[in-house]
């Protein structure tokens, strides 16, 4: 086997999937406006994968600033445990009668 192919395969293992803090999605933000470079020489002069989400930073930073940038959490929202029950006040056999008296008529 030649050389390129083992380097090749040894590419296709890396990590696949990539999350950047707010600082460096800023960084990468203003230099691509300083110099002018469109979404596909910017994604590799960073190596960033996918050059679409340039275009997603840099929406979010115009209408939210940095802290729009910061990463998101990924999966489903996760539920909140149900409130426990608030105990209830002992009752006495006035208000007792009462709720069933209620409940008769």
């Amino acid at each position: 086997m030649g050389g390129d192919l083992r380097g090749a395969r040894v590419a296709g293992l890396s990590k696949k999937f990539s999350s950047y803090d707010a600082e460096f999605k800023l960084s990468v933000v203003k230099r691509m406006w300083e110099d002018g470079l469109s979404y596909r020489q910017t994604a590799a002069l960073f190596n960033i994968r996918n050059a679409g989400c340039l275009s997603d930073w840099e929406r979010r930073y115009e209408t939210g600033g940095i802290d729009a940038l910061a990463p998101r959490r990924r999966g489903r929202p996760r539920t909140e445990p149900p409130l426990p029950k608030q105990p209830q006040a002992p009752q006495n056999d006035e208000t007792k009668r009462a709720s069933q008296n209620c409940w008769r008529n």
